[in-house]
């Protein structure tokens, strides 16, 4: 398996057998040379994708003899792991090697598993079809199938996801059309009746309603309100792994046999070198939130929130939020000669944010073709320091990428003309 891609110095004229970027890879590649060039066929250039002498990068079609690179060539080559990495999650791969695909890796956990990385690195640890008996996975502690495939029913070991999780135990859960958070605080369980089960209905990172109910894993039925006001109604709930014969999970509105997907991520990545204020500060706390969890939490809470620092030296224990993410370049560094140490951390890339069919800002730039998923649209708006977010077209104009200059929040001041066809997935970047 191949984690992302690197640059290689000095070229030695065309990458090794099975790493090479295609056309449409190698013009999307924005983080490797100053710019994108042209693809051409010459003779006596390193074959592939790489970056000129200028700084430029260029796609050489040529396939002949690719052992003349000129002085100073550098070449552009899909990378595995390198030896002994302790690959611990879909989201470790993910924060190590940005333009890593959808697929399946292996982590430390000893398995394959599939990983949702366009959404920033989620790994998948429950795999349940429409027609899967509950009985086959609740109460079930031990592994079952391969986490190679979605096509088929699988899951983790109750044991291998938490030592995952490693306390974060924090799960997102998609069932028929729902997709909720649920969580428990000493971690996953498959068994029935074990209580200390929480969801989250809107997605915020805080839990609005109690998920225990008799006879099931979890299940938000019937309302167990955790605050005033939180939205536990009936009609909207979701049960997951009940004694009965049914299949699939349940979905309010959509009955028994619904395929259900459990994943996994920490909520954010740390960027390293750290010691960086990553953006302007949307809010900080100089204690009561000094930990990733913590601090973490109260950026998923901010809309606005791209990135968090936790100060270490100096004002330890500080927690700041961010309105952009950590980049490789920090304009504004912390004083690290008077003490001042910050651990930075990205949130989740890519995570596709609701409601959709909108421009969430003003455009940055926008292609018609080439860029047309998540992972090469994402690219380009990880390569812009003006974008925010990002829209993928899927009515008309499919397949349009579109870069706006600020995130997506949860009210859209400029929709696209549904009505004419004009929707859009968009993404915060």
């Amino acid at each position: 398996f191949f984690f992302g891609i690197e640059l290689i110095d000095p070229s030695t004229g065309s990458c090794p057998v099975g790493r090479s970027l295609n056309e449409e890879e190698c013009e999307a590649a924005g983080e490797f040379g100053s710019g994108w060039g042209r693809a051409d066929t010459w003779d006596h250039e390193t074959c592939g994708c790489f970056v000129d002498q200028n700084g430029i990068r260029y796609f050489n079609r040529h396939t002949g003899g690719c052992d003349h690179p000129d002085n100073g060539e550098k070449m552009i080559c899909k990378t595995f792991a390198p030896p002994g990495a302790a690959l611990t999650s879909c989201a470790d791969i993910k924060n190590r090697w940005p333009a890593t695909p959808d697929g399946e890796y292996t982590v430390h956990i000893g398995g394959v598993v599939h990983c949702d990385m366009a959404g920033g690195g989620w790994t998948r640890i429950v795999n349940v079809l429409g027609t899967t008996p509950q009985n086959q996975y609740a109460g079930v502690t031990g592994a079952v199938g391969s986490g190679a495939s979605g096509a088929a029913f699988y899951k983790l070991a109750d044991s291998a996801i938490n030592m995952l999780a490693d306390g974060h135990n924090v799960f997102r859960v998609q069932c028929g059309a729902k997709e909720r958070l649920v969580s428990r605080t000493s971690g996953w369980t498959s068994e029935r009746n074990q209580g200390g089960w929480e969801m989250d209905r809107d997605l915020d990172f805080t839990p609005d309603c109690g998920a225990d109910r008799t006879g099931y894993v979890f299940a938000d039925y019937p309302p167990q309100p955790l605050y005033d006001g939180a939205d536990c109604r009936i009609a909207d709930h979701m049960d997951y792994g009940e004694s009965t014969g049914q299949t699939g999970c349940y979905s309010q509105g959509q009955g028994w046999g619904n395929a259900l997907e459990v994943w996994w991520h920490p909520g954010w990545t740390p960027f390293e070198p750290g010691n960086c204020n990553c953006g302007a500060r949307i809010a900080q706390w100089a204690s009561g939130y000094s930990t990733p969890e913590l601090c973490g939490a109260r950026c998923w809470a901010d809309p606005q929130c791209h990135a968090f620092g936790i100060w270490t030296n100096q004002y330890s224990g500080l927690c700041a939020l961010f309105d952009t993410p950590c980049r490789s370049v920090c304009l504004d560094p912390s004083n690290v000669a008077a003490g001042y140490l910050v651990d930075t951390y990205n949130m989740i890339s890519g995570r596709p944010w609701s409601p959709r069919n909108c421009n969430c800002g003003a455009r940055v730039a926008a292609w018609d073709s080439g860029y047309s998923t998540p992972e090469l649209c994402g690219a380009q708006c990880r390569a812009n320091t003006q974008c925010q977010s990002f829209g993928i077209w899927t009515g008309r104009d499919s397949g349009t990428c579109v870069l706006f200059d600020a995130p997506c929040s949860d009210v859209c001041a400029s929709p696209t003309d549904v009505l004419g066809g004009y929707t859009n997935d968009v993404y915060n970047i």
